[in-house]
């Protein structure tokens, strides 16, 4: 494991703004990106890369399946969370993984979510936050 000294912690390179939307985006009965962001990683060496968000689903009248999946630099990564909703209600589905092996350079991440289309589906709040730093 490699340590990093006290004063270079101030120093890591940490790059990600972070993504978020508020407009409801209708399900289209495929994989849709709901949110995109960037990140880079200016070491040398391989990298972590962490991401978190929340996805607002909205179902009107029936209780929908939603899948969301993460795409890195348009590969996915870590598997197809499902989740079942709640009929004529809103939910959360929290998105979170961790890839490493990350090289330097600028990453593409999305978030895609995938529901029934004509059904009154829909993805509203979200948000999205990549970070990427350095293998310790």
């Amino acid at each position: 494991m490699k340590k990093i000294a006290q004063k270079q912690i101030g120093k890591l390179p940490l790059v990600g703004a972070g993504a978020q939307a508020s407009d409801a985006m209708a399900a289209n009965g495929g994989f849709q990106t709901v949110l995109t962001d960037q990140v880079s990683l200016h070491d040398s060496s391989p990298g972590v890369l962490l991401v978190n968000g929340a996805l607002e689903v909205h179902a009107e009248g029936f209780a929908p399946s939603v899948d969301v999946r993460v795409l890195v630099n348009g590969q996915q990564e870590g598997g197809t969370f499902s989740t079942s909703m709640i009929a004529d209600g809103t939910g959360t589905v929290p998105v979170s993984i961790q890839c490493d092996g990350l090289i330097a350079g600028t990453h593409t991440v999305e978030v895609q979510a995938q529901g029934p289309t004509g059904l009154g589906v829909s993805f509203r709040d979200r948000s999205l936050n990549a970070a990427a730093m350095p293998g310790i």
